[in-house]
């Protein structure tokens, strides 16, 4: 299973879908939780809405990125993560690659094995990113109202991480199951992608 799980990260890693979906989650990820909460923000100040302006700048502190980080994540970031692990399954019935990998390879249990755990190295990662890309954009947005960073817990910190793995894990499983299932990429990316609708 180790030389799937090799064999699979190897192929994640070099295929251009993996960082056109890690780019796009991002991005999302930016500007649903902190961009549009910004402008909401500056927009309160200048009415004169002082609560609402508290309230807001309080939402985008560090000390909110867990939160926001698995608020996020069913929104766009399971999609995201359900149409990779969708296109990582199904697209090997689409290329006739499992076939090969079927009767010249390991075993099925072993290449599965092998997909499904690179599918939750590349979900921890995405996750990373998440969390670092938040952590930057609170702090840039808190050195740009001149407020002092507030940080978030080291047990509020494991508990977003920990339930934000615990969210895409579950997508991608689902979406590992519908590119079987459906034994076909566009097939099982359509109707995962209906499903989240």
């Amino acid at each position: 299973m180790i030389a799937s799980l090799r064999a699979e990260l190897l192929r994640l890693r070099k295929w251009p879908v993996t960082w056109v979906i890690t780019g796009v989650w991002l991005t999302l990820n930016v500007f649903f939780g902190y961009l549009l909460d910004y402008l909401s923000y500056r927009d309160a100040v200048g009415g004169g809405d002082r609560r609402l302006a508290a309230a807001l700048l309080t939402q985008l502190s560090p000390a909110q990125v867990p939160s926001t980080m698995v608020t996020g994540l069913p929104m766009f970031g399971s999609a995201l993560v359900l149409i990779l692990a969708a296109l990582a399954t199904g697209s090997g019935y689409g290329w006739n690659t499992w076939r090969t990998v079927f009767t010249q390879g390991p075993g099925r249990l072993s290449a599965l094995g092998g997909t499904l755990l690179a599918l939750a190295v590349v979900v921890v990662g995405f996750t990373v990113l998440a969390l670092l890309t938040d952590l930057a954009a609170s702090s840039v947005v808190m050195a740009a109202e001149g407020q002092a960073l507030t940080w978030p817990g080291l047990g509020a910190l494991a508990e977003g991480f920990g339930g934000a793995l615990l969210i895409g894990g579950t997508w991608a499983a689902g979406g590992a199951l519908l590119g079987i299932v459906a034994r076909s990429p566009g097939l099982s990316v359509g109707l995962g992608l209906v499903w989240v609708l």
